[in-house]
């Protein structure tokens, strides 16, 4: 499945679009799938691309470089984040974890 989405990211031609909605993208991904997810964004993001990811999970919010929490409509906290967690670097490292087994 996330293949599937993965391909679907990466053949979307993104010269036309410069915001991408995302509502609970990887609610349903076991943790690696997620974060592929996740990496596929924070690339897209670092070619200039703005993305909008709805989550209730601090994980994943922690691989933004800004997190806003809303409260039965209203900002509560609008952050910046200086050093989002990487997505690809946590991928890397799930993946020498299970070489070395």
């Amino acid at each position: 499945m996330v293949h599937t989405i993965i391909s679907t990211i990466g053949s979307i031609n993104y010269a036309l679009i410069s915001i991408i909605l995302a509502d609970e993208p990887t609610g349903n991904l076991d943790s690696q799938s997620g974060l592929e997810v996740l990496a596929e964004f924070q690339k897209l993001h670092r070619g200039g691309r703005t993305i909008i990811l709805v989550t209730h999970d601090l994980t994943v919010a922690q691989h933004a470089s800004r997190i806003i929490v809303l409260k039965d409509g209203r900002i509560m906290e609008d952050q910046r984040v200086t050093a989002p967690r990487d997505a690809e670097a946590e991928l890397q490292r799930q993946r020498n974890t299970e070489d070395t087994r």
